[in-house]
Order: structure tokens, then sequence, then C-alpha cells
């Protein structure tokens, strides 16, 4: 965390320890402080007071390192309400933090959410998920996964 702090402090490029941070520095660390379980709330301040504001790759790691659905759906809300930028990637962490949680029904609604918002559901990963859903959730499974599986 020296560095990172000789990065966040020096403003005098002469004598800077280290270059400034940017969007990647903060999702650097805050990856490794959300895999410890430690609270970041403190990183987003940081990152806000030399004007670098929370992008998708930000809002996927806060998706995907939440203990439970509940401080997910915060995130979520906090990221419309700011209107932070999403991506499939993002809109992928939100479904799997609902198959964690036994949410498995809410797969579909949500992928066709991630279609409304841009987001084609043509990949492998948005079809394993929505199998993971209907097998979670016991949803003719049989049946849909023969109609996937013939449909691609």
């Amino acid at each position: 965390m020296r560095l990172y702090r000789a990065m966040l402090e020096s403003d005098d490029r002469s004598t800077r320890a280290a270059p400034p941070p940017d969007a990647t520095t903060f999702n650097t660390v805050l990856g490794s402080v959300l895999e410890a379980k430690e609270p970041y709330t403190w990183l987003l301040r940081d990152a806000a007071s030399v004007g670098i504001t929370p992008d998708a790759r930000t809002l996927a790691l806060m998706l995907k390192n939440q203990p439970d659905l509940a401080a997910t759906n915060r995130v979520w809300a906090l990221a419309r309400r700011r209107a932070l930028p999403r991506s499939k990637a993002v809109w992928h962490h939100l479904i799997e933090a609902h198959l964690r949680n036994k949410r498995a029904g809410r797969a579909a609604a949500l992928l066709g959410l991630m279609e409304r918002d841009g987001y084609a559901c043509d990949d492998t990963l948005s079809h394993n998920l929505h199998l993971r859903g209907l097998v979670g959730s016991g949803q003719g499974v049989r049946g849909e996964i023969a109609l996937h599986i013939g449909n691609s």
C-alpha cells in the first residue's frame, strides 16, 4: 500500500516516486481489497478525490465480490443512480450473484434486461448462465437444454 499512497500523494511530477493513479490502479487495488473482504468505500473516495469515476470494471468487481444478494442489489442501485457505465461483464456478474444466492429463476429475466440494455446474449457465457438458471430453478430443464443445443 506504500506504493499506492506514493502514487496518490505526490503532486510534483519531478519528485513523484511513482506515476499518478488511474482507473486501472484503483481497480487493481479494489480487486485486492474486495478479495480480502475488507471495506472498500475509502478507495472509492480516494478515486473521487483525484477525479477518477468508477467504470464498468469497477462495477463488475464490486458486483462479483458482494457477500449476499442484498449487498449486490445495493451496489446495482447505486450504479443506476449514478449512471455508472455497464458492460456485458457487469450484467454477467449481476446474474452470477443471483445464481450464487439461490435466485436462479431470475437469470432469464436478467438476460432479457441485458439485451434490452443493448448487450446481445449470443455468447457462450450468456447461454451458460441461462442454462445454470434453468437447472438451478428446475424449470423444464431437459426440454429447454435440448432447445438451446438445437438452436446453437
